[in-house]
């Protein structure tokens, strides 16, 4: 991250990033962070906020509830974070954390109770009381961990050691057989259209469902033979929605920079391509400019 001027860097995606002084906590400085488009716009944000003495008040009790703190934590890294991600965030606490410790004191989260909820949530976690997988479970204790981070650095409680355990047995993923997959080539070939090819990108590229429903034919090279991959669609919880539970459909760049990349297209798929190319501006399973969401899961 090549850095201009002080406390300001520009990042990977383009964008800059000043760091200016947010809270204290036990003589120690904890930073905020701005983002702008330009390097100007940023030092301009710092120097509004330049002068300005931490006025937050930090709690150093080793009374304050998990609850609190995760609140704080969220407000804290907000300003780093999609709004995708504060959403998943969001629901990790309400369905898993906070009924199990929001209204136990910080410093009474101990690597034991802990390790119960570990495994509890391997063993009845879920609706169906049947286990999380490893991933999700993966999820929730890390969020866990970030959040008593944050609580020590508050000096709200000692650090604890996290034990957690994966030994839930992972179910087997469903792939499609080579047959299989003749069989929905014959038949995607058979009726060609838009949605079809869509499937057939996501088969022969491994394109993700999000990120071909965000892709524009603009995003396709045909003098490179290749997808620019750099938009992904998902639908979440409404920002002003904070009651009920009414979704948005949001297009935003991947989670992770790996995600964005180039993939070269086969040559019997690049055929089809050109044969039901559309206007660049336009969504590539519509041919308009309006878009259509696939939500799909496998049992």
């Amino acid at each position: 991250m090549p850095k201009r001027g002080e406390n300001i860097y520009k990042r990977k995606d383009g964008r800059w990033e000043g760091r200016y002084k947010k809270d204290r906590v036990s003589n120690k400085i904890v930073y905020g962070y701005v983002y702008g488009k330009t390097y100007k716009e940023v030092k301009n944000r710092l120097a509004d906020l330049r002068n300005d003495e931490p006025s937050k008040t930090v709690f150093a009790s080793s009374n304050i509830m998990l609850a609190e703190i995760a609140e704080q934590w969220l407000e804290f890294k907000q300003e780093q974070l999609k709004w995708s991600s504060i959403v998943k965030y969001k629901n990790t606490l309400k369905l898993y954390i906070l009924p199990e410790f929001g209204t136990t004191s910080v410093s009474k989260v101990t690597t034991e109770t802990i390790t119960k909820f570990n495994r509890m949530l391997l063993t009845t976690g879920g609706k169906k009381k049947q286990g999380l997988s490893n991933k999700t479970v993966t999820g929730i204790m890390s969020l866990l961990k970030n959040i008593l981070s944050y609580a020590v650095s508050l000096n709200a409680c000692t650090p604890v050691e996290f034990k957690c355990i994966t030994q839930k047995q992972q179910k087997s993923m469903k792939i499609l057989s080579v047959s299989e997959q003749k069989i929905l080539d014959k038949h995607l070939r058979g009726q060609l259209n838009l949605s079809g090819l869509g499937m057939m990108l996501c088969l022969y590229t491994g394109l993700r469902i999000g990120e071909v429903c965000a892709l524009k034919w603009k995003d396709i090279s045909f003098t490179e033979q290749c997808i620019s991959v750099h938009h992904t669609m998902q639908r979440i919880k409404c920002r002003q929605d904070t009651e009920n539970q009414k979704t948005e459909i949001m297009i935003s760049s991947p989670k992770s920079e790996c995600s964005v990349r180039q993939i070269p297209i086969p040559d019997d798929i690049f055929t089809l391509l050109k044969q039901l190319r559309c206007s660049p501006e336009t969504f590539f399973l519509t041919g308009t400019k309006s878009y259509i969401y696939y939500n799909i899961s496998f049992q």
